[in-house]
């Protein structure tokens, strides 16, 4: 197995690094707060020790996943492009939502993948360099986009061997879109309830008002031509279900006084309704619930 570095030590790249440490593969995490080399310990299944270092660390790269939140991507790609001999290295990301990578496009000059996680995590700060990782139901990776020809079978590999199946879909909009669904349905709605998961699916008071969430977004995507599978509203709901027990970023972000991912998910169904002519009225409402969350500061 290559060299595959990872951008972002957050909890999906904290997870992935983990799985691939474990199963030996050469994976090193590349954080911007880093100068120097160092070690993080990562307690998922299992405790392991992964390097982590600063963007210099990315030399000789084989693979680049980029983990980081939407937010951090202009500033990571404008990182990425100091390094000469990484401008031809497939790069591959793991946002959630969508047009995450709308004003990026200048900075790409390799091929790439959008990917998504279907499944659940949360990282714990145990200490600067001591995390926990929670995870629920790992369910698989989907992925497609323009580099698939070129590397597709080797992140695929790279996916199996971290134990986590990948599914290959041709159009990285319908990635985006699957994925987006779940958290536009659910993220902002327990983040303002305070649930975990699962009360967006299982809860009588919070499943309507997801379910309103979810036919706005779905039919914003119709409206700018994205062919949504019939599958898509179900196994969103399951996510939820398989996830039951899982805090999401949005909440995480909150109680921690961040700024969330709302731009990327129902802020984005508003602004891009508004274009199309699709009226979002559940979601701009969900809206105005996390930014007034996001001013108070942490959240108890």
């Amino acid at each position: 197995m290559k060299k595959i570095r990872i951008i972002g030590a957050g909890s999906v790249g904290s997870f992935l690094a983990a799985r691939l440490k474990t199963s030996g593969v050469d994976v090193e995490l590349i954080s911007h707060s880093m100068s120097s080399k160092s070690a993080v310990t990562i307690r998922a299944e299992s405790e392991v020790s992964v390097p982590i270092g600063p963007y210099s660390g990315l030399s000789g790269a084989d693979q680049i996943w980029v983990t980081t939140k939407a937010a951090a991507l202009p500033l990571v790609l404008s990182q990425i492009a100091k390094v000469s001999e990484l401008r031809n290295v497939p790069l591959v990301f793991f946002q959630n939502g969508i047009g995450v990578l709308e004003g990026t496009e200048r900075l790409l000059s390799s091929d790439w993948l959008r990917a998504v996680c279907w499944f659940g995590v949360r990282k714990e700060v145990l200490g600067p360099t001591d995390f926990r990782v929670h995870v629920a139901g790992v369910d698989s990776v989907e992925w497609g986009g323009p580099g698939a020809s070129r590397f597709g079978r080797e992140f695929s590999d790279a996916l199996k061997i971290a134990g986590v199946p990948g599914v290959h879909l041709e159009d990285a909009d319908q990635v985006e879109w699957r994925k987006a669904l779940w958290n536009i349905s659910s993220n902002a709605l327990c983040a303002v309830a305070q649930a975990p998961n699962g009360h967006a699916e299982a809860d009588p008071e919070l499943r309507p008002l997801a379910e309103l969430l979810y036919a706005e977004a779905a039919a914003v995507a119709k409206a700018r031509g994205v062919k949504l599978a019939p599958d898509v509203h179900d196994r969103c709901f399951a996510g939820m279900k398989k996830t039951a027990t899982n805090l999401n970023s949005m909440l995480m972000d909150l109680r921690g006084g961040k700024k969330t991912e709302l731009p990327w998910l129902n802020q984005k169904v508003v602004d891009w309704g508004a274009q199309v002519g699709v009226p979002t009225p559940s979601n701009a409402w969900i809206c105005g619930f996390i930014r007034y969350f996001e001013s108070k500061g942490p959240r108890a």
